[in-house]
């Protein structure tokens, strides 16, 4: 249940930011990101466990992106998990 309810949650969210970007009212707070520090949050929050492994085949001298650090993760993470869910082992 407690798993079902966070997707819920989610939804939801996922429905008022489209909304308020559709009106134009979307907050967003720009700024640098650090890519790598983003990626490896990503992959630690989606495989906790290490069940897939991931490998990198970037460089480690990305320059910082210019965008929102919480909606920039959410697009990495959205990303992830379609891999993991369409992906063969």
């Amino acid at each position: 249940m407690t798993r079902e309810s966070a997707r819920l949650t989610k939804l939801v969210q996922t429905i008022l930011d489209v909304s308020q970007l559709d009106a134009g009212k979307l907050s967003l707070n720009l700024g640098p990101v650090a890519v790598m520090p983003l990626l490896q949050r990503s992959v630690n929050v989606l495989f906790p466990h290490k069940e897939r492994p991931v490998i990198w085949q970037t460089t480690y001298h990305l320059p910082p992106l210019w965008a929102d650090e919480t909606y920039a993760e959410e697009i990495v993470r959205n990303l992830l998990h379609n891999a993991q869910k369409y992906s063969p082992p």
